[in-house]
């Protein structure tokens, strides 16, 4: 659970308990989307049209389920782990509080 990793290294340093109740409110509250078998073929396009290598590999998975189920952005603290994948646009939480404030 990326949650639990350390603030010093880009985590929230929750603890397994904390993730756990916030993934338990979360499947209460946003429908889970379905594996299928055209998310590996359209990850393994990503990965080699975009020569995707190591860890950014589990990013281009995301981007996998996102475009099989043709969803179009992603909310994310690091918009930059994605910006090579022009299929999706990148939403930081900053730009939502900015844009509400605007308004």
């Amino acid at each position: 659970m990326v949650a639990t990793r350390p603030i010093d290294v880009n985590g929230l340093g929750w603890s397994t308990e904390q993730v756990n109740n916030v993934i338990e409110q979360l499947l209460n509250r946003f429908p889970l989307i379905e594996e299928t078998s055209l998310i590996f073929p359209a990850w393994l396009d990503l990965v080699t049209d975009n020569r995707v290598k190591g860890k950014r590999t589990h990013d281009a998975r995301i981007v996998a389920v996102m475009v099989v189920h043709e969803f179009t952005q992603i909310l994310t603290l690091n918009p930059n782990d994605f910006k090579s994948f022009s299929e999706i646009t990148t939403v930081h939480p900053q730009e939502i509080i900015n844009s509400a404030n605007r308004e």
